[in-house]
């Protein structure tokens, strides 16, 4: 915040090279790997696209001096002032010049037509300033995705996003959020972007000899970074549990409160032990609790139901964090599985009306679009349903964190 604005003073003024702009870029990055903000192995690109769509929002001064001097060159282009008129034409000559040719390179860098002789209708220097603004920072922001996504392992979450329909708004929330340090921010990243030290990195992308690459835990299966997040069975009676419990109380302790069974919101990861059966006039709220059953059903103890006295209304809520690929079929197994239980909800209770609600978030914050349409089926969530689905999303990630952190110094 306080170096940038003196740097752009420069830009346009002063003959920066590339080198010169790639070195304090590195100079701010060798900074965060020292604070921890910033992996390594973590993708460049990634720093310097905006959050909302998954980067960290930093600025890159070498984008930035593209932009300044693209910006620079069209108001000399198109000025009718004298003065400038002056600068065009000594441009334009060549001699001792800079200016236009360093707006041609990063043009053509940025995959846009810029054409000092004002004879190209698809040149940037014929578009009003704001639009012009809005392409060239447009153009950049798709050369980093680019850039990023072409990447053999760093890509791979984001073409995911794309393959898997996700999406981008809702699975990259967090980074819309407060709440995260920098530290933890660059841990997320570093677990997206796929370079988390466990034994087959090691083994086939640091080149490092390992003797044997199953999972340190289970002695199983090689040690994935997605093994450990969802398929290890040794965290299967452990850290997914709790993670899955913290991410589900966020919505259980939401329904309490707008239910009044809790005068004041209570913090979803202050409470320990949590009641099987609470309720009021309105509503009563079962959690993790055995339904009995007129005949034999083998799932019959759903994470949430909320059984709505005003709108004779029972909801049965489900609640999985499955690595993002399993998302959509992690959805359908659920509504397979509890099919015979919401036929015999109904048959207990004739008068109510029964509906399911499944939400699904990944182990590394993947959400569904259709996530939201299904926390609104609760009358209770419809005002907050963002809300909650990003405090969700964050205690599942805080929970797929402190997983790796315990399996790293258990086993170092």
């Amino acid at each position: 915040m306080l170096a940038v604005p003196i740097l752009l003073y420069s830009f346009g003024v002063v003959k920066w090279t590339r080198e010169e702009l790639y070195q304090l870029d590195v100079r701010t990055r060798k900074m965060m790997h020292l604070y921890r903000s910033l992996h390594p192995k973590s993708s460049v690109p990634r720093l310097y696209f905006p959050r909302q769509q998954g980067g960290r929002g930093l600025l890159s001064l070498e984008c930035l001096h593209d932009r300044m001097i693209l910006d620079t060159a069209c108001k000399v282009v198109r000025s009718s002032d004298p003065l400038l008129c002056m600068v065009r034409d000594h441009e334009r000559a060549g001699i001792g010049a800079f200016l236009l040719r360093a707006a041609a390179r990063a043009a053509d860098e940025l995959g846009i037509v810029f054409d000092s002789e004002q004879g190209d209708y698809n040149s940037v220097t014929e578009l009003e300033p704001v639009q012009q603004k809005a392409q060239i920072k447009a153009a950049e922001i798709t050369l980093l995705l680019r850039r990023h996504r072409d990447k053999p392992m760093h890509g791979v979450f984001f073409n995911n996003i794309e393959d898997l329909g996700l999406s981008k708004r809702l699975t990259f929330a967090f980074l819309r959020s407060s709440g995260l340090k920098s530290e933890t921010e660059g841990f997320i990243m570093a677990c997206q972007d796929g370079v988390f030290n466990t034994l087959v990195y090691r083994s086939r992308v640091m080149g490092i000899e390992v003797p044997d690459t199953r999972c340190r835990a289970c002695r199983e299966a090689p040690e994935t970074l997605m093994h450990l997040l969802s398929a290890c069975p040794a965290y299967a009676v452990s850290a997914y549990i709790h993670r899955h419990n913290a991410a589900l109380r966020v919505l259980y302790y939401h329904l309490r409160h707008s239910y009044g069974i809790d005068e004041t919101p209570v913090l979803p990861y202050a409470p320990g032990n949590i009641e099987s059966v609470v309720g009021n006039k309105k509503c009563r709220i079962y959690w993790n609790y055995s339904f009995p059953t007129l005949r034999l059903i083998q799932a019959n103890k759903p994470d949430v139901v909320l059984l709505d006295h005003q709108t004779k209304t029972i909801f049965v809520v489900e609640f999985s964090a499955p690595g993002e690929t399993n998302i959509v079929r992690k959805e359908e197994e659920k509504r397979i599985k509890y099919r015979d239980f919401l036929f015999e909800l109904r048959r207990l209770y004739p008068d109510h009306s029964v509906k399911m609600v499944v939400l699904i978030i990944g182990v590394l914050g993947g959400m569904m679009s259709s996530l939201l349409s299904n926390i609104k089926i609760i009358p209770a969530c419809r005002t907050k349903a963002e809300i909650l689905a990003a405090q969700m999303q964050k205690a599942v990630i805080l929970g797929s964190l402190r997983l790796l952190r315990a399996h790293d110094s258990r086993t170092q």
